[in-house]
């Protein structure tokens, strides 16, 4: 006998009189009693206790997170900019840098141009290190030293490379060195854009100690009385020293500033210094109060052929 789709029965629910499946609430297992039942009301209270624990394991990570990022905010945006953006095609952070001078700088001044910078290391990303007090001792030592050839090794985007030039004494000319061709490109465009004359300096890319050999043979320079050497970025004081040792470009008198040192990279280039009075350590500076920034000032004694 054929039952009416009103009379069918299931063991877990049973059909509508118009045939269709029950809904999910005429049919669950959970409604009833037994074993099943309870497995599905353990089960929902573990997934419960789960999503209490893990809120509450949220509430106290956020904090943490948003102190830790507050905490490293430059070297977390210095690894996106330096790291990932290149990677992705970004503009480099000296890229960045000129596109801001060539809006806010006007054509011409110098001092307009080293605003814009220091505005955008401030504000944005601090791709060099414009600390007042750092600046404020460069100026008075190009003021003091007036030299007739200054050297910078390590122009990265021009900052240094623009506040030394701009001080020169007419007829004085100043060589800036950097490894990388792109950001020598960026650096020599910056001081262009503050208009300083092209016969007044001379952007060198390429190895630090290739670049300052070529100092004597292809451009003339006989002797440095102010010579920068930036630590990092392709550039190490300690070798930069030795070359210019070796070009013979250090006369009595001269003045050797090693910048961005650490406390162990200071002692490092002390200790590399030739033995015996060639060299007169004139002052080691924290210009900016940062422990991890130090400058070391060095007056040379002898001519140049007798660092030989």
């Amino acid at each position: 006998m054929r039952l009416l789709p009103a009379q069918r029965q299931l063991s877990g629910g049973r059909w509508r009189a118009n045939g269709q499946l029950p809904a999910a609430e005429d049919h669950c297992t959970c409604k009833g009693p037994g074993l099943l039942t309870g497995l599905c009301s353990w089960g929902g209270s573990l997934k419960l206790q789960v999503e209490m624990q893990l809120a509450a394991l949220a509430a106290l990570l956020l904090p943490l997170s948003a102190a830790l990022a507050l905490r490293y905010r430059r070297l977390i945006c210095g690894f996106y900019r330096r790291r990932l953006l290149p990677w992705v095609g970004g503009p480099s952070p000296e890229e960045r840098v000129l596109r801001h001078v060539r809006t806010e700088a006007r054509h011409g001044t110098a001092d307009r141009v080293l605003s814009a910078i220091e505005e955008w290391c401030s504000r944005v990303h601090p791709v060099i290190d414009t600390d007042p007090g750092k600046a404020r001792f460069l100026d008075g030592v190009v003021l003091r030293t007036a030299p007739l050839h200054a050297l910078l090794v390590g122009a990265h985007c021009g900052y240094s490379a623009l506040r030394l030039a701009r001080l020169l004494a007419p007829g004085a000319t100043l060589v800036a060195v950097e490894p990388d061709p792109r950001a020598a490109e960026i650096a020599e465009e910056m001081i262009l854009l503050a208009g300083i004359n092209h016969s007044q300096f001379r952007v060198l890319s390429g190895s630090p100690a290739e670049a300052i050999a070529r100092c004597r043979s292809a451009l003339g320079v006989t002797s440095v009385q102010l010579a920068v050497l930036t630590q990092g970025r392709g550039c190490d004081c300690v070798h930069d020293l030795r070359s210019l040792e070796e070009a013979a470009l250090l006369t009595a008198g001269s003045l050797v500033l090693a910048d961005c040192l650490t406390r162990s990279g200071a002692a490092r280039f002390l200790a590399s210094l030739r033995p015996g009075p060639l060299y007169s350590v004139s002052s080691q500076r924290r210009l900016d109060g940062n422990a991890t920034d130090r400058m070391v000032e060095l007056t040379v004694n002898y001519p140049a052929q007798e660092l030989l």
